[in-house]
């Protein structure tokens, strides 16, 4: 089994923990937390502690970042594009009284034409020896954006299937080809589909149409504390979030997309199997600060507290 990431716009994670948030005053940083992250960079990761064999495409900016991450995670293949400037760093504000995640994000050092061809030619690459792909996150300004459909084209004509876990624009052009999975938030959902998503009969048969409209097999929502639901061609469920100390929030989503990744390249579709371990890999997750992914402890700790309620069968 061997699954493919894509990193295009890699970061520096720089967390700072706060008690409480009052804007326009002064405030003592508890806590400052340094990570290399991306949404492919995070779901590779957690693969890795699941046993996968996992293979991260990222850019590879000038002041080797992601080598140097690499060279520490031999448990990770990586095939490293060149790309000019810094990895951009991006701000998480997070408040331990409220769990609230504040983030600012830099949009990235812009990519040339050269670089977008590199990342092109090594998915087409990769893809032949993949059971599943993974497209991850924001696209580096210079990509074109509509770059998730058009590899999402390449990958349907080689019948290799993908997960696509993008937002606004990127997401609503690279569901144009039909990915297995999509995991927006109820944000990004919205941002996409104009519904406000809940864990309702109604929501859910309007959200199995776009499905089918666009031919992909399941969606899966995650609607912070109130939990996740799945839709599927067989009906939709809901997860119940297991009681848990909230250390860190980013890397939640990424986690649960790990999660989904590692079952269906192993050929498991049980919609409650799928959303439960799922579910758990992110909890396990957010108990952990930073950007620290789920270890498998972790997941075998609250994949039996996690909680499936079925909504509606079709």
């Amino acid at each position: 089994m061997r699954i493919t990431t894509l990193t295009v716009n890699p970061c520096i994670d720089r967390t700072i923990v706060i008690g409480h948030l009052e804007h326009g005053k002064s405030h003592r940083i508890e806590k400052t937390i340094l990570d290399f992250s991306g949404k492919g960079i995070n779901v590779a990761l957690a693969l890795a502690e699941l046993g996968a064999d996992v293979t991260a495409v990222c850019a590879d900016h000038e002041d080797g970042v992601e080598r140097d991450f690499f060279a520490s995670h031999k448990n990770i293949s990586s095939v490293l594009i060149p790309a000019k400037g810094a990895t951009r760093v991006n701000i998480k504000l997070f408040e331990k009284q409220t769990h609230h995640m504040t983030e600012f994000n830099e949009r990235g050092t812009p990519a040339d034409d050269t670089q977008v061809n590199h990342f092109r030619a090594a998915l087409c690459n990769l893809a032949k020896s993949s059971d599943l792909v993974v497209l991850a996150g924001s696209l580096s300004p210079g990509f074109p954006s509509d770059f998730y459909r058009e590899i999402g084209q390449m990958f349907r004509q080689m019948n290799v299937p993908f997960i696509l876990d993008a937002s606004k624009e990127v997401l609503r052009y690279g569901i144009e080809s039909s990915p297995i999975l999509i995991k927006p938030n109820a944000q990004e959902y919205e941002e996409c589909f104009g519904v406000v998503p809940t864990a309702t009969e109604i929501f859910c048969r309007s959200c199995k149409k776009q499905l089918e409209v666009h031919g992909i097999q399941y969606a899966v929502i995650s609607l912070g504390e109130e939990g996740s639901i799945l839709v599927s061609p067989k009906g939709a469920w809901k997860a119940a979030v297991p009681p848990v100390e909230v250390k860190g929030l980013q890397g939640a989503g990424d986690a649960m997309v790990a999660g989904l990744a590692y079952m269906l390249a192993n050929d498991i579709t049980d919609e409650e199997m799928l959303l439960r371990f799922a579910v758990a890999c992110a909890t396990a997750t957010v108990e952990l600060p930073g950007t620290h992914m789920c270890t498998l402890e972790g997941i075998h700790k609250y994949l039996p507290k996690v909680s499936i309620k079925e909504i509606v069968r079709w």
